[in-house]
């Protein structure tokens, strides 16, 4: 993509440079003129430039081939000459050089208009859902001027990030008594890596890598089948960090080291991974000749499949395993089955979500040797896979095949806010506008890191949880042969410091506190090894490798990077943008229309994606109070909105099949739902006219498991009080039976029934559901159950079905639905009314009961009530 301010003159001579400059990487004279004849360029009539690339010139090695980096080693080179002028041409050619074209794209052309070049070239912080960095409100995250920062860097030579084959062990040094200044200069990486912004680091069990600000990756360590560079010997070390030119020119935001694969998320949330795909932990989709599960040992890097529409925020490596955090709060997997679940040999290498993770609101993950952990937006923290040494924090089983929550230790806080409670370490807090809702800070997780045995968990509060093996005292903690089965606290050694973020390898912790320092985890405990340096990120893996990125001493700016990125999805800002939206509405502004569609576009979104919208309203009134805002636009505003509700409803719904909705802060978005069914049913305003979403929101609420309902009906006690439990659950679900049940009765007396008249059965069961929850909390009365629509059927029809309901046997009852087997739906006058007949025909059986036909004689005889003697 082109700025239309760089001029055709400028753009000649550069674009010639890089032809040259990629020319000359080619092995043959024939590659050569292939690659000058894929590029080119031309001008269009608004003056932009277009880059046209032809992929049948390209070869599909080349293709991947980095465009860019080539002007990055220029830009090196000429750093050092110091030629200002030359640096300001390839500044300008930076600009010029395209992103990777997909081979799907690549034959069409791109061009860009000033107005989006300049909304796209924005810098962004980076996410603090990127495992990398910590929360940017903990710590000062800045940079120098100069765009550089400082890199400290330990463990193994042929592993690390040193630019030497040297060991750096500051275990050794601090049994010499070394001072932390001491130790931070024998750590500080002052050759090519000195010089960088880095972004984002990752240390594996045999290699290592980083990112820069402007996306380039560098990778070191040996080259176990391919995990540092796939184009290179195996087993080859490189002791200094090189540039993966085989990513082509995509930029990277984050990268993550497994045990002998790489993977690496791009700008766009795209993933592309390489190295050993032995157990497809690539996520590469296989081909016709790879049906087993063995894949192949070295692949270049390639895109993961994340299906459509899906985009990744984070990514995390573990052994023989990848995970993948997308934008929408959710997981995905791929690799061995005790991580990414059990299915068949030959989709082990597609990324899939596990069942029991679907719907909880998930913002970090990570991997450790054979067991993995996320952690939610509430806090909360799952893990499963081998459970060696204790490291998912319980003493059995061996291994845990479906993620199961830490446990942790009691809050005290929880104990005394005083209202009653809905699960263990929450709080229910009463403000002047609502309720706040949250897990306790000093157990409610934000941060979680896995070893090889091991985990460290990092609460709100700073404080330190681990569980697993401590021989080497990894949980920070003195060393023991014991390990502990159970989650234990560790604070911090200054009063008053907190923890931040922690990083595991092997049998190593690596932790950073709220001042910027690293502490690391020795036999004796936790010992400080870089102070006062304003680290901003840290790394760990394999035996004892650490990465630790710090701000340079003269301050200065935000670190940012130098390109756009995809942001990941935030509830609360579509929550804002629809608040904003509905204020546009209420005042007199021309607008209205666009705002109309955009707050239609974003409630869509919102329901969407149940993990999002199970990451909001915790307070049910904030949800009732947007609600009812959108409810009152004008007709065209409310038709744009019903359309684009039962959209989101159809596939939010459709992604919580085949799920377990068994924790709390899964299923509570089936709660929310209920509410977006309030859409009025007007003559000119369609929703679900067929009543499918009604239908699968209705069976999926009640195939949810046991656990599932108890976390519904403690939600539904604690957090809704009787004015909201009525209008946000039992009425909208009462005006859609009202609505199913309508018939109408043509001239010729014939009577039509609603499309959703199939619904019945299975709204009804949902209120009965309610039914029996208000009855024990006392939440509603009966008359708020009573239906309209049940009260307007005929009496005669209503008759009818008690008689069938009385004749069936118990089996038939289980199987067939009776309208009259619900008598909490029915008004007192409708009742009165089916008594009523039930009495008169009761009468009029007693009265025939004693009539005797002879058809014989065709006579009949009557005895009488009463024999007068």
């Amino acid at each position: 993509h082109v700025h239309p301010s760089v001029s055709r003159d400028l753009l000649s001579p550069i674009t010639e440079r890089r032809i040259g400059s990629r020319c000359s990487s080619l092995e043959s004279e024939e590659s050569r003129r292939s690659a000058a004849a894929a590029l080119k360029t031309e001008e269009t009539k608004d003056g932009d430039v277009k880059m046209e690339f032809d992929a049948d010139n390209l070869t599909k090695d080349e293709e991947l081939l980095d465009r860019e980096e080539s002007i990055n080693n220029k830009k090196l080179k000429m750093r050092e000459e110091d030629d200002d002028e030359v640096m300001q041409h390839v500044n300008d050619a930076m600009e010029v050089v395209p992103p990777l074209l997909t081979r799907q794209a690549s034959k069409s052309m791109l061009s860009l208009s000033k107005s989006q070049h300049d909304h796209l070239s924005g810098s962004l912080v980076p996410s603090p859902r990127t495992s990398s960095f910590v929360e940017g409100n903990d710590i000062d995250r800045t940079s120098a001027t100069d765009n550089s920062c400082l890199v400290y860097s330990w463990g193994w030579g042929n592993q690390s990030l040193h630019d030497d084959n040297d060991d750096r062990l500051p275990v050794s040094m601090l049994e010499k008594s070394q001072s932390t200044e001491s130790i931070a200069q024998q750590l500080l990486v002052t050759s090519r890596l000195g010089t960088k912004s880095i972004m984002a680091v990752s240390a594996g069990q045999h290699h290592s890598a980083c990112a820069t600000s402007q996306g380039t990756l560098y990778v070191a360590g040996t080259n176990f089948h391919g995990c540092v560079d796939p184009d290179a010997p195996d087993e080859q070390v490189y002791s200094k960090p090189r540039i993966l030119d085989s990513i082509g020119a995509i930029r990277v935001v984050q990268v993550s080291c497994g045990f002998d694969h790489s993977a690496a998320l791009s700008s766009n949330g795209s993933v592309l991974s390489w190295g050993s795909n032995s157990d497809g932990q690539l996520g590469h989709r296989k081909t016709n000749q790879q049906s087993s599960s063995s894949g192949p040992n070295r692949c270049r890097p390639a895109g993961m499949v994340l299906s459509k529409g899906r985009r990744a925020s984070s990514i995390a490596c573990g052994n023989r395993f990848t995970l993948v955090l997308t934008t929408r709060m959710s997981m995905l997997a791929c690799g061995i089955p005790l991580i990414a679940g059990h299915r068949e040999p030959s989709e082990w290498g597609s990324p899939r979500e596990l069942p029991s993770l679907v719907g909880l609101p998930l913002v970090a993950l990570s991997a450790g040797d054979e067991h993995a952990s996320v952690v939610t937006t509430h806090g909360s923290a799952f893990v499963w896979g081998s459970n060696r040494k204790g490291c998912c924090g319980r003493e059995y089983p061996r291994s845990l095949a479906v993620p199961m929550p830490v446990k942790v230790k009691s809050s005290i806080v929880s104990s005394a806010s005083g209202r009653p409670s809905p699960f263990k370490n929450w709080t229910v807090m009463k403000k002047s506008d609502g309720l706040l809702v949250k897990q306790s800070d000093d157990v409610a997780i934000q941060h979680a890191a896995c070893g090889a045995e091991h985990t460290v968990f990092v609460t709100r509060s700073g404080r330190l949880l681990s569980c697993g093996n401590n021989d080497r005292g990894q949980l920070g903690l003195a060393a023991c042969d014991e390990p502990s089965m159970k989650v234990v606290s560790v604070q911090h050694p200054t009063e008053g410091k907190r923890f931040v973020s922690a990083e595991a390898g092997n049998a190593h912790s690596v932790l950073l506190d709220s001042d910027g320092d690293v502490w690391l985890t020795t036999g004796s405990g936790l010992q400080r090894v870089v102070e006062g340096k304003s680290v901003v990120a840290i790394a760990a893996g394999g035996d004892d490798n650490c990465i630790v990125i710090a701000s340079p001493p003269s301050g200065g700016k935000m670190l940012k990077r130098q390109f756009s990125v995809e942001s990941a999805v935030d509830g609360e800002t579509i929550v804002d943008t629809v608040e904003s939206l509905l204020d546009e509405m209420d005042s007199e502004s021309d607008k209205k229309l666009y705002a109309g569609q955009e707050i239609a576009k974003r409630t869509e979104e919102l329901v969407r994606y149940p993990a999002v919208l199970n990451s909001l309203f915790l307070d049910p009134k904030e949800l009732d109070e947007m609600f009812q805002r959108i409810k009152q636009g004008d007709i065209v505003v409310r038709k744009a909105v019903a359309s684009a509700i039962e959209r989101g409803l159809k596939e939010g719904l459709f992604s919580l099949r085949d799920t377990r909705l068994m924790y709390p802060e899964a299923v509570r978005c089936l709660l929310s739902y209920i509410r977006f069914f309030d859409i009025q049913h007007e003559q000119d305003v369609s929703f679900d006219v067929r009543g499918d979403c009604l239908a699968t929101f209705c069976e999926t609420i009640l195939s949810v498991p046991f656990e599932g309902y108890k976390a519904l009906h403690s939600w539904v006690t604690t957090l809704y009080t009787s004015q909201q439990f009525v209008a946000m659950l039992v009425h909208p679900l009462l005006k859609n039976l009202n609505v199913c049940l309508r018939s109408t009765v043509s001239r010729d007396q014939v009577i039509s029934y609603q499309p959703s008249r199939s619904s019945v059965p299975v709204i009804v069961a949902v209120l009965s559901w309610l039914y029996t929850m208000a009855e024990e909390a006392n939440l509603a009365s009966p008359t708020d159950f009573y239906s309209d629509g049940v009260s307007q059927i005929d009496v005669e029809s209503l008759f009818a079905d008690l008689c069938k309901m009385k004749k069936a046997s118990r089996h038939e009852r289980s199987r067939n639905f009776y309208m009259c087997a619900h008598p909490f739906l029915l008004s007192p006058g409708c009742k009165r009314n089916l008594l009523q007949m039930e009495s008169q025909v009761e009468q009029y059986k007693a009265m025939i009961g004693d009539i005797q036909i002879n058809e014989s004689q065709r006579e009949i005889s009557v005895d009488p009530f009463f024999h007068l003697e």
